[in-house]
């Protein structure tokens, strides 16, 4: 190719040592994808191009975007056409390394920048480990990790209705009711609860303990609790496989075990008269809510001591009771006398929710996903 360029009278004036240095094959640069052509990221450029002294020594990449290497020891070094700029390759479309931000940039791709702990991953989505904790997964959604660590599917109650043998799901904003399953038999449960392993527990006749599946109603007996009159179970917030309960028969705060079903008394009594009842526990003061119709108010209940300590005086005449604080939105709803309210603790003041038109004496919500009743309407 370069031969062809010259005159037959020049090839006189040659050297040996040059006609050596024509015939050496010319360096090409490697653009990481082995195309060719005019334009082509990473091609060697043209002897056509005048050489002279200036150009002598400088390494000049395919565009600004790859940089120019100054400096280079080859400035002492005189070459022909053939050697005079070198490509380097552009590295453009699979991304660059800027050593001194800490910044990969990917190209198409994303960019991962080590400086603020971002992962850029373009079209899918953000993934920041900063301070906020947020996952972006892009059109997927977004997964806030924050407080709760929790993600809202809708808020709800579920309730036995005794009347009717079913097990219902309310919505908290209407007290709208849907059925969620059939006993299939006469069923006797003051008092149910979910606890922290996620098992639907039922007080059944205020002196059993069963387990009750949320998605068929059947029905696993574990044992006698060794006390009547328990009409108010809940969860034990700080261990899995353990329940509270009280009794309006010995008035006492029980332990309950959700493997024997065997219940031990905490401390030496309540310290006040209960009648009809239901308690709940509560992060907020980790410990019990207990309602105590007996003088329509609302109690807190100590877990060490087992002495129940007066909070307010509700605003609503009490009868039977239901009862129960809800992990996902932390408020504390109450029914009676075929009435769903919402309570506030601080003095007792309660809103209606809405007109259940039958009794109910209880509630319980789930602190974990029922995939059953959470894809219910």
């Amino acid at each position: 190719m370069y031969a062809s360029t010259l005159r037959p009278s020049s090839l006189l004036s040659l050297s040996c040592a040059t006609l050596l240095l024509c015939a050496a094959p010319l360096a090409c640069s490697d653009d990481g994808g082995g195309s060719t052509g005019d334009g082509a990221d990473g091609t060697a450029e043209s002897a056509d191009t005048e050489s002279t002294d200036d150009e002598v020594g400088t390494s000049e990449s395919n565009g600004e975007e790859s940089g120019t290497n100054e400096g280079s020891s080859s400035e002492s070094m005189d070459t022909t056409d053939s050697t005079d700029t070198t490509d380097t390759t552009d590295t453009t479309e699979t991304g660059t390394m800027d050593t001194e931000t800490g910044m990969m940039d990917t190209g198409d791709t994303g960019m991962m920048d080590t400086g603020t702990g971002m992962m850029d991953t373009g079209d899918t989505g953000v993934m920041d480990t900063g301070d906020t904790g947020v996952m972006d997964t892009g059109d997927t959604g977004v997964m806030d990790t924050g407080d709760t660590g929790m993600v809202e599917d809708g808020v709800y109650l579920v309730h036995v209705r005794n009347d009717l043998e079913t097990l219902v799901k309310i919505d908290v904003e209407t007290g709208e009711e849907t059925q969620v399953c059939d006993f299939g038999e006469n069923v006797s449960y003051p008092s149910i609860t979910f606890g922290i392993d996620g098992q639907l527990y039922g007080s059944r006749q205020g002196q059993f303990l069963d387990i009750i599946d949320p998605c068929d109603c059947s029905t696993t007996f574990i044992g006698s609790m060794g006390y009547t009159g328990i009409n108010g179970i809940t969860a034990n917030g700080l261990e899995i496989l353990r329940l509270y309960g009280m009794t309006n028969v010995q008035d006492v705060l029980l332990d309950i075990d959700t493997q024997t079903a065997a219940a031990t008394e905490v401390g030496n009594g309540l310290g006040v008269n209960v009648g009809t009842h239901g308690s709940t526990w509560s992060n907020d003061i980790v410990g019990l809510y207990m309602i105590n119709g007996n003088d329509d108010s609302l109690y807190s209940v100590d877990i060490i001591s087992g002495i129940a300590t007066f909070v307010a005086a509700l605003d609503v005449p009490i009868g039977t009771v239901g009862i129960e604080w809800h992990p996902e939105n932390g408020m504390l709803y109450t029914c009676t006398d075929g009435h769903l309210y919402e309570v506030d603790p601080s003095d007792g003041t309660t809103m209606e929710i809405g007109n259940m038109a039958h009794p109910c004496t209880n509630l319980a919500a789930q602190w974990t996903a029922v995939e059953c009743i959470d894809d219910l309407p």
